[in-house]
């Protein structure tokens, strides 16, 4: 019975040794599994600053584009302002001048029949002084 009693002493040392073991085993799956929860957590809040700084980032770009829309529809609006001012302009400058060559017409019309009469009278200065 005490080979039996030894024999049974030393598997419970044996299993004693295997349960520390196993203890130990169990403590650093946990502490290993907290350093990879932490570095679990970090890597999300990393991401999540990076995603916002990414957003950030967007939103800037977003707005100057928007702006700068903006900004060339201000363009182009003043450029038809222009172009409709000129084209006013070039109207009123192609009538200026119609008016002018109609008064130039005129004018020669006028020079034209003063001639005419001049050379009538003229001629009936001459007829009056060989006369």
């Amino acid at each position: 019975k005490s080979l039996d009693v030894k024999h049974a002493e030393e598997r419970e040392a044996g299993l004693r040794l295997q349960v520390a073991s196993l203890k130990m085993s169990i403590e650093e799956l946990g502490t290993e599994l907290g350093t990879w929860k932490l570095k679990y957590s970090d890597a999300e809040h990393e991401k999540l600053r990076a995603s916002a700084s990414l957003q950030k980032e967007i939103d800037v770009l977003k707005d100057a584009l928007e702006e700068k829309a903006a900004q060339q529809a201000e363009k182009e609006k003043q450029l038809k302002i222009e172009g409709a001012k000129q084209r006013k302009e070039k109207a009123q400058l192609r009538n200026l001048c119609a008016s002018l060559e109609l008064q130039l017409d005129e004018v020669k019309q006028e020079l034209a029949g003063e001639k005419e009469c001049a050379t009538k009278l003229s001629e009936q200065n001459s007829v009056l002084q060989s006369e």
